[in-house]
C-alpha cells in the first residue's frame, strides 16, 4: 500500500510506501474542512449550478458535504473510489472500488452514478 500522492500544491509530490502522507492528508484534510465550505457558500448564494467530481472515500468520510451537494441540487458525479493512478492496479481490486463507489452513490446520494470518471484508469477499465 502507499500514500496518496495527487491533486496538490506538493511540487514532486511521491507516495511513501506502507505509510501515511501527512502533509499531503493536512491539504486535503483543510479543503473538506473549510475549502469545500466556502465554495459551496459562495456557489449558493450566486445560485451557480455544480458538478462536482467525488471519490467514493471522500463521500464516506464527509457525510455532511454529501449531504450539502444533494440539498443543493448538485450533480455528484463519481470519480472512482480512491484517488489514484490505477494504471497498475489488478482488475480485482479496480473491480472492487467500483463497486464500493456504485454502492456509496446509492446510499449517500440517492441513487447510483450515471456514468464514472476513474481519473487515472487502466487497460481493464470500464
Amino acid at each position: 500500500s502507499e500514500s496518496e500522492k495527487l491533486l496538490s500544491e506538493i511540487v514532486g509530490a511521491g507516495a511513501i510506501v506502507n505509510d501515511r502522507h501527512t502533509n499531503m492528508e493536512s491539504l486535503y484534510e483543510y479543503g473538506s474542512r473549510a475549502g469545500f465550505w466556502r465554495l459551496h457558500d459562495l456557489l449558493q448564494r450566486k445560485n451557480v449550478p455544480c458538478t462536482v467530481f467525488a471519490v467514493g472515500m471522500a463521500l464516506e468520510r464527509n457525510k455532511e458535504a454529501c449531504r450539502a451537494m444533494v440539498r443543493a441540487g448538485w450533480e455528484v458525479a463519481s470519480h472512482g473510489y480512491r484517488w489514484w493512478d490505477y494504471q497498475h492496479v489488478d482488475e480485482e481490486t479496480e473491480r472492487e472500488h467500483i463497486q464500493r463507489t456504485v454502492q456509496i452513490h446509492k446510499d449517500l446520494i440517492g441513487f447510483r452514478p450515471v456514468g464514472m470518471y476513474q481519473g487515472k484508469p487502466n487497460v481493464n477499465t470500464r
